[in-house]
């Protein structure tokens, strides 16, 4: 398992998943590590199930290829997709879902 730790100005501590094994906390700047520590233990049942979650999820879903103009699902709405040869970064623009093309 990875815990990425970032202390930053906030009052509380932030546990986020941010994929297979790989754990984000975000906490104040005061808080001791052994502090940290404790809330990851906590928290750990919870984020085991999250990583099962997401295990069976690609489990189901395997890898994912685009076709163009199909419907994509983004953030509960459906985008047709469209091969972009002068974007570097796939994006949400003016209603399309833009996917650079593999060179």
């Amino acid at each position: 398992m990875k815990v990425d730790i970032i202390r930053c100005r906030r009052k509380t501590i932030a546990l986020k998943i941010v994929g297979i094994e790989q754990l984000q906390v975000r906490a104040p700047l005061k808080v001791s590590r052994k502090q940290i520590d404790e809330v990851i233990a906590k928290y750990m049942p919870w984020a085991q199930k999250q990583w099962a979650s997401l295990r069976e999820q690609q489990k189901q879903h395997g890898g994912y290829q685009f076709i163009e103009g199909e419907l994509f699902w983004y953030l509960g709405h459906r985008y047709p997709v469209k091969f972009m040869p002068t974007i570097r970064k796939t994006r949400l623009h003016q209603g399309v879902f833009e996917i650079p093309e593999s060179r």
